[in-house]
C-alpha cells in the first residue's frame, strides 16, 4: 500500500521514523520520522561505500533512526563521522520510485525515497553547485546556499502512463515556506526522470556532513534510499 495525500502542503514536524509508511491511493510527499500523522511529498541507496554502514538492514524501527554501531539513539557522536563526499551504490532497479517523506531528528535532517519494490537502487548522493535534469541539462535551483543532487536509478511511478507521481520536472515537492522552521533541509525539489534513473534537487542550509544508505522493508514491500544530513 502507498501514502495517499498531496505533493506539497504543510509539512509536521515529526520525531520518529516511519516504516513503510503507506496507504491506498496515489502516493505523495511523506513524514520519515514516525508515530504520529506524517506528511508526505511524492519521491533509497544501499549502505555508502564511503562512510560507516548503518547497523539495520531492514526497515527502520519506528520510534528510533537507523544507528551506527556504538552510538546511541540520544548521541550526536555518530553525526561526526560523516563528510562531504558522495555516497554510491552500483546498479539499478526496475521498481519504481513512489514517495518522499522528510522527518527531523535530534541531529539531522531527514529525506526518505520510497521504492515499489524489494531489489535495492543504485544510487548517487553529492553537492553540486546546481542540479541539472539529466538528459536535458536544464538547472532546477533551490532554496539554502548548498545544493545536493540525490540520483535514483529507479523510473517514477506512474511513467509512461502519465507524468508520474512528481508530476513535471521542476516541481516542488517541499517549499521553503513548508520548511522555513527547518534547522538545514531549505526545499526539495523534482528534476526529472531520464532512461531509467530519477533525480530530486535537496536545498540545504550550507554544506554540511551528510550520509545516504538503503533499507529493505521485505514485509512491506518496498525499498528506501535514506539521505541524513547534520544540523552542524
Amino acid at each position: 500500500m502507498r501514502m495517499a495525500g498531496r505533493v506539497t502542503g504543510t509539512v509536521a514536524v515529526l520525531v520518529t521514523l516511519v516504516a513503510g509508511a503507506c496507504t491506498a491511493g496515489e502516493p505523495v510527499a511523506g513524514d520519515a520520522t514516525g508515530a504520529t500523522s506524517p506528511t508526505t511529498a511524492t519521491t533509497g541507496t544501499t549502505s555508502p561505500t564511503t562512510k560507516s554502514e548503518p547497523t539495520a538492514t531492514t526497515a527502520e524501527s519506528t520510534t528510533t533512526t537507523p544507528e551506527r554501531a556504538g552510538a546511541g539513539p540520544s548521541s550526536c557522536k555518530r553525526v561526526t563521522t560523516w563528510d562531504f563526499r558522495p555516497d554510491r551504490e552500483p546498479g539499478s532497479s526496475s521498481d519504481r520510485l513512489f514517495q518522499a517523506r522528510i522527518g527531523q531528528h535530534k541531529c539531522f535532517d531527514r529525506v526518505v525515497f520510497d521504492i515499489d519494490g524489494t531489489d535495492k537502487p543504485g544510487a548517487l548522493v553529492r553537492y553540486v553547485d546546481v542540479v541539472r535534469a539529466d538528459g536535458s541539462g536544464e538547472p532546477y535551483p533551490v532554496a539554502g546556499d548548498a545544493a545536493l543532487e540525490v540520483i535514483v536509478r529507479a523510473s517514477i511511478s506512474g511513467y509512461p502512463e502519465s507524468t508520474g507521481t512528481f508530476g513535471r520536472p521542476g516541481n516542488r515537492l517541499y517549499t521553503a515556506e513548508d520548511l522555513r522552521d527547518w534547522r538545514t533541509l531549505r526545499e526539495v525539489r523534482f528534476a526529472g526522470f531520464f532512461e531509467g534513473q530519477s533525480t530530486i534537487a535537496l536545498g540545504v542550509r550550507e554544506n554540511l556532513p551528510f550520509r545516504a544508505f538503503t533499507l529493505v522493508d521485505a514485509d512491506a514491500g518496498i525499498s528506501k534510499l535514506v539521505v541524513d544530513i547534520a544540523h552542524k
